[in-house]
């Protein structure tokens, strides 16, 4: 049924007027009139309150097939991904945005939309309508979805936009949010059982780790502006934050966290080149390169097993990101750093460059 019949239906059936539906809505009487000749259609603003009034969900005030409905959903979800999740999100907004014209009250949709506006504006913050409009999502979710997980993302991704403009808001939405003692991966490590259980276990692990050596080398400023760790300090926190992932790790079967390793022996390097300690500056600069090497090599997997200790037989893959360069790429560009130019002609460091070269360039949009 057209959307013009089902409006003056269901407005007759609640024996209103085009006056009175005009004025609920705070639109003109001839707004109503040409909605329900066929000749325009509501805004899309105003799709919740119309249905509303009417009562009347959005699926069926717009006519759509459900069951084509959560298939087309799920074309769109994973055409943006393909995009999206390899840094490419100038591509997968305008796919989402088109997606929740079509189907304004999906939730997946304005979340996901939601979260690749703030990984956009991570990438770059020079355009802050980028970051605008993930916190109209976000609050959008949480006035009207009711689904657990959908709701505990967004007050997390809330709580970043908001953390450096409107700390009260991050307060208020704390209040909302559960302790980790209850969440649902330390909650299904404890009961679940069987190989689900160690399944649970182990991924457990594996986001404690990230989460406790991500928390740890973030060097954050205290109420007086200045950071709890001394340059110096940093350093020593970032080393034994390598020792903790190669104790975790004694195969060396880093997986996804060549990644960070990566990241940690980056500023390592940098440390040591600002003492001109030619030495330590490449080793930890190798150790980068080879991280970087490996994780490149990791995510063209098509799964990956574990096989240290505490991990073993524990499967991995796939990753998210918001910059489009790849591992090998990002590494080879910091090394334009001028705190190098003291190693920059000796064969060690060329060495270093020709090791990266044949693997830097963007990721593979997936297929």
């Amino acid at each position: 049924m057209h959307i013009a019949n089902i409006i003056r239906q269901n407005r007759r059936a609640k024996d209103m007027t085009q006056e009175n539906l005009a004025e609920i809505l705070g639109v003109s009487v001839s707004a109503v009139s040409l909605w329900e000749s066929g000749k325009t259609m509501p805004d899309i603003a105003l799709l919740p309150a119309l249905c509303s009034v009417l009562g009347v969900s959005a699926d069926k005030l717009l006519g759509i097939d459900l069951d084509r409905k959560d298939e087309e959903i799920a074309e769109i979800l994973e055409e943006a991904n393909k995009v999206g999740s390899r840094g490419y999100q100038e591509e997968a907004v305008p796919i989402l945005e088109e997606g929740l014209k079509r189907y304004p009250d999906s939730w997946v949709l304005i979340h996901t939309l939601m979260s690749q506006y703030a990984l956009w504006y991570h990438a770059d913050h020079d355009y802050p309508d980028r970051r605008e409009k993930a916190i109209e999502l976000g609050e959008r979710i949480l006035a009207g979805c009711t689904e657990a997980s959908t709701r505990s993302s967004a007050i997390q991704t809330l709580c970043y936009l908001y953390r450096e403009t409107d700390p009260n808001r991050v307060e208020k939405l704390l209040e909302n949010t559960e302790t980790i003692f209850t969440s649902r991966e330390v909650i299904a490590a404890t009961a679940l059982q069987g190989d689900k259980q160690i399944d649970a276990q182990q991924n457990l692990i594996t986001q404690t780790l990230d989460l406790m050596t991500q928390e740890m080398w973030d060097n954050r400023k205290n109420d007086a502006d200045k950071p709890r760790f001394t340059y110096e300090e940093w350093i020593t926190v970032l080393e034994k934050i390598i020792t903790i992932y190669h104790t975790v790790f004694e195969d060396e079967d880093f997986g996804f966290y060549h990644i960070r390793l990566q990241d940690f022996e980056k500023p390592l390097a940098i440390w040591y080149a600002q003492k001109q300690d030619a030495g330590n500056t490449l080793d930890h600069l190798r150790k980068a390169a080879h991280h970087a090497i490996e994780f490149v090599k990791y995510v063209d997997l098509p799964e990956f097993t574990h096989t240290s200790l505490v991990l073993r037989g524990h499967k991995a893959g796939g990753f998210s990101t918001n910059g489009s360069g790849n591992a090998a790429q990002t590494l080879l560009d910091s090394l334009n750093d001028t705190r190098y130019n003291f190693l920059r002609d000796t064969d060690a460091f060329r060495e270093i460059l020709d090791q990266l070269t044949p693997w830097a360039g963007e990721w593979k949009k997936l297929s």
